[in-house]
């Protein structure tokens, strides 16, 4: 599963400006502290989230999900 310090791996081999879209369980997303990733990663100007939201992330059973929408931030 992807936890939050795999994001500047990510950050690191797409392309500048790059659009990032993560998909995730709500529950992972929340106790693996997603959102001050996301914060810190945006105050260095390494990426710049476009969205953050809600969805379901199984048809079959309802259990929450995040979509996360970014663009990668890193200088040519």
């Amino acid at each position: 599963h992807l936890g939050p310090e795999h994001l500047r791996e990510i950050i690191r081999v797409v392309r500048p400006s790059a659009p990032i879209v993560i998909y995730m369980n709500a529950e992972h997303f929340d106790v693996k502290n997603f959102p001050d990733t996301l914060n810190k990663l945006e105050d260095e100007g390494l990426w710049h989230a476009l969205s953050v939201e809600d969805s379901n992330y199984m048809d079959q059973i309802d259990r929450r999900g995040k979509l996360i929408v970014a663009r990668s931030g890193r200088a040519t």
